[in-house]
């Protein structure tokens, strides 16, 4: 466990002795305490069991924080390329599965909790049993599907840097196009989170595809990004120990467990 979660989890599991969430939640002051004076606007993106069509981990996620917060959300539907204009306008206050970039980090602070392996989805007949990236730069005629505004971690935003700017890479703005593009024909490839990969294509349809790693890197860190201009370091402090205290107690386990397998919730948590 990484050295700030260990502390952190002392003093957590402390608290935890002391008072029971529903006690914690009248005890603390939502204005005060999260920055909740008025209703939180949190935007929402197409993201495979994590938000589709109203429901996933991240409605979960939000009903338990207001639970145990007392703030209230004004949920706001947009996609990748518009979420982080909207931030820094104001019209957000907060964003879900988004991870830290130094752009980024000057409009919002970080509350990380999930792990996502962004991984290649390819025609199973064109891969053996490695492929990386580098390989798919070799091949010249083939295209690579991504999102319109969406970090896929260091290692694959520098290697992506070889491909952008000629025809070669397609730009969608959900995720839900982007496998749809897949499989129409429209690339060859895209990056997605392993997650989607079982969410977005039916077994039959993994029959013809495989998820590929293409990346050594770990998962990449990834949760709620609050905007400076509405939260305090202070208050996002308490947003991170309430999260905390959702991982000790296991509701974060719950709350994926529920929309991918236990598996596939452990890895995200755990990672």
């Amino acid at each position: 466990m990484r050295a700030w979660q260990a502390a952190l989890s002392v003093f957590m599991v402390g608290s935890l002795c002391l008072a029971s969430p529903a006690a914690q939640v009248l005890a603390a002051d939502a204005g005060r305490d999260f920055g909740c004076t008025r209703p939180v606007r949190v935007g929402l993106v197409e993201f495979g069991p994590m938000y589709h069509q109203g429901k996933g981990v991240d409605i979960d996620l939000l009903d338990e924080l207001a639970r145990r917060t007392g703030c209230q959300f004004d949920i706001r539907i947009t996609v990748r390329a518009k979420l982080w204009p909207a931030i820094e306008a104001g019209d957000i206050d907060i964003a879900t599965n988004s991870i830290s970039t130094p752009d980024r980090a000057r409009l919002a602070r970080f509350v990380t909790f999930f792990g996502f392996k962004n991984m290649m989805v390819m025609p199973s007949a064109e891969v053996g049993t490695t492929f990386s990236m580098p390989a798919l730069v070799a091949k010249a005629g083939w295209r690579l599907g991504l999102v319109q505004g969406f970090r896929y971690g260091n290692y694959y935003d520098y290697h992506l840097k070889m491909l952008l700017g000629d025809d070669r890479v397609i730009f969608y703005e959900t995720q839900e196009a982007l496998f749809n593009g897949l499989r129409h024909g429209e690339v060859e490839a895209i990056l997605a989170p392993s997650i989607h990969y079982f969410f977005y294509l039916t077994a039959a349809e993994r029959e013809h595809f495989t998820l590929v790693n293409a990346s050594p890197a770990p998962p990449t860190p990834s949760g709620l990004a609050l905007s400076r201009a509405r939260f305090s370091a202070a208050q996002t402090d308490n947003w991170l120990r309430v999260v905390e205290g959702m991982r000790l107690d296991r509701t974060l386990h719950r709350i994926a467990a529920r929309r991918v397998s236990a598996a596939a919730a452990n890895t995200m948590i755990e990672y």
